[in-house]
């Protein structure tokens, strides 16, 4: 090819991309200013950048343009597409072995450590007592092993197969802390309500093969160290060996953190069984699914293709008993609202909020019974799965979340005749300290509600003329007075009196006035209290000619209130 022809070939490849590329960022500018804007995104578990409101201020001080930019890449065209693109090639990070892979996340979200850290090594060991070497002989509900996989523990989640797990680590101090808080409560309600506990193991228990159990502590051993902290007030229950016994169920998500409404249902009959209760068998109970399914928080943790592909979906047990459920908002302790007891609304992100509605400070579960037995259960997020299963067995049940209650918990459990409280915590929230002072904190504190300033009540027609329980307040004169002589210190009355000496001493002594003027002095006077009162204001009648002071007038006052 000819030099010349060649160099036309490349200028018009040249303008060739240059034109592809600008109808490229027309399209998606126009996209961008016509397509509808969402405002959730289903695969991050968020919500989205809302659009800026422009205003000079903002503009210069250039908050303005990092919301739009931020309000632009969450809405941009086919973002979630993108996104999704993006995870596959998130797939590849990380460190996989097999049918497994580790990914590291935020160490808060799960109680995991934080990156760098490093578990003690007895926390890790899975024999190094007589027995943790019982737990690893009895995993006959762990997945199927292969001997030539070796793991590595990085970050604090963990997926395997197409599941993510949390990786748990233990906090023996923490868990010593927990003790002692609900041991606080025992001793306040002892005599008036029974306290339980119940710890709820999470799914990396039971189903991470157990060549893998290095990467996380053992968590039977740590349930029964916490039980044994326990004060002997407090009934302690064994749900880890009911849900053990029934893991080839479906009793964790796959793509979240929470277990499914079957799992707290074995929790519910283990409660059952240390409470004296008859459990209502599952087959009994109406089984209903949400339509749609979800992708849970360890799926936004980690955006893995795997996760993605194999969705959860919600299934719940609707009772025999009737029931009705009222809420309470946080700043309304005692302003009930009536719904429902499961949000058969919820979708996508939501799908977990089926349970109670999500969680409120207080929700107070009247159910048919009429049995007068009255159960307070004080929980997370954990517990609102759990919660309608007691509609089976109590007359009230009153579902505290303790990150939000806002009235004295010893208080309230005496108040409404509970005879019943129990403390249901994921293992994770039992060794977090956060949670274990926000339990402490429901023993103390007192709720105090908003002040808002009474509104200023109508002025009275200037016609009327009303006698008052209470002086208003005088306005001062806008010119500063005189400092007050000796004479206006003294009593009034004698006050009064010493200002008349005072006028006749003066060399030219001004007349008195006449009626006229007083009556055009009192009406003037009258008019000026009312507008600076908001109440109504008598006429008062005087005994002498002298128009007071100021000063005199504010004592005139304080006298007509004693």
């Amino acid at each position: 090819m000819k030099p010349e022809k060649q160099r036309f070939v490349q200028v018009v490849l040249y303008c060739a991309n240059a034109l592809v590329l600008l109808w490229g960022f027309l399209i998606v500018g126009i996209l961008s200013v016509g397509m509808e804007k969402p405002t959730i995104s289903e695969i991050e578990k968020r919500t989205l950048a809302a659009k800026p409101v422009f205003s000079v201020e903002s503009f210069f001080s250039g908050q303005f343009s990092r919301d739009f930019e931020a309000y632009y890449a969450d809405t941009f065209p086919c973002r979630d597409a993108l996104v999704q693109t993006a995870s596959a090639f998130n797939s590849l990070k990380g460190v996989t072995l097999g049918d497994m892979r580790v990914y590291e996340t935020n160490a808060a979200d799960t109680g995991a450590p934080a990156n760098g850290e490093v578990a003690p090594a007895s926390s890790v060991s899975a024999d190094t007592t007589a027995e943790a070497k019982n737990d690893a002989e009895n995993t006959s509900f762990l997945p199927p092993d292969d001997e030539n996989i070796t793991g590595e523990q990085i970050g604090s989640s963990f997926v395997y197969k197409d599941m993510a797990l949390p990786i748990f680590w233990e906090n023996p101090d923490a868990a010593k802390r927990y003790a002692d808080c609900l041991a606080k409560y025992a001793e306040r309600l002892d005599g008036k309500a029974k306290v339980y506990n119940l710890v709820i193991p999470s799914s990396i228990e039971f189903y991470l093969p157990k060549r893998y159990k290095s990467v996380t502590s053992p968590q039977r051993k740590n349930i029964n160290s916490i039980y044994e902290l326990m004060d002997d007030k407090i009934t302690t229950v064994d749900a880890y060996s009911e849900i053990a016994a029934h893991t080839s169920e479906y009793l964790y998500f796959r793509t979240d953190h929470h277990w499914t409404a079957r799992g707290a249902y074995y929790a519910y009959k283990a409660f059952a069984k240390a409470a004296g209760l008859t459990p209502t068998p599952l087959e009994s109970m109406e089984l209903r699914t949400l339509d749609k399914p979800f992708l849970g928080t360890l799926y936004s943790q980690t955006q893995d293709s795997n996760l993605a592909q194999n969705p959860d979906t919600l299934e719940y047990f609707i009772p025999s008993v009737n029931a009705v459920n009222y809420q309470y908002l946080t700043g309304s302790p005692y302003s009930p609202n009536k719904t429902t007891v499961w949000a058969e609304y919820a979708v996508g992100i939501y799908s977990y909020s089926l349970f109670l509605h999500g969680d409120f400070p207080l929700s107070h579960i009247q159910t048919e019974n009429r049995n007068g037995k009255n159960i307070l259960m004080v929980k997370e997020s954990f517990g609102n799965a759990f919660a309608p299963f007691l509609i089976n067995n109590y007359e009230n049940i009153y579902v505290v979340d303790q990150r939000y209650f806002q009235l004295n918990l010893p208080a309230f459990v005496e108040q409404n005749n509970i005879q019943e409280v129990l403390f249901i915590n994921n293992i994770f929230a039992a060794q977090t300290d956060i949670r274990t002072h926000e339990l402490s904190r429901l023993f103390t504190q007192q709720f105090a509600p908003a002040v808002e300033a009474a509104p200023a009540e109508p002025e009275a027609p200037a016609a009327e003329a009303v006698v008052q329980t209470q002086a208003p307040a005088v306005q001062q004169p806008t010119q500063t007075p005189a400092e007050p002589t000796p004479a206006e210190q003294v009593p009034v009355t004698e006050a009064v009196e010493h200002s008349d000496k005072q006028e006749d001493e003066q060399p030219k002594r001004k007349l008195p006035p006449t009626d006229s003027d007083l009556a055009e002095e009192k009406e003037r006077r009258r008019k000026e209290l009312q507008e600076n009162s908001s109440t109504p204001v008598r006429k008062r009648r005087t005994t002498s000619y002298t128009v007071p002071s100021p000063q005199e007038a504010q004592k005139l006052e304080e006298e007509s209130l004693n």
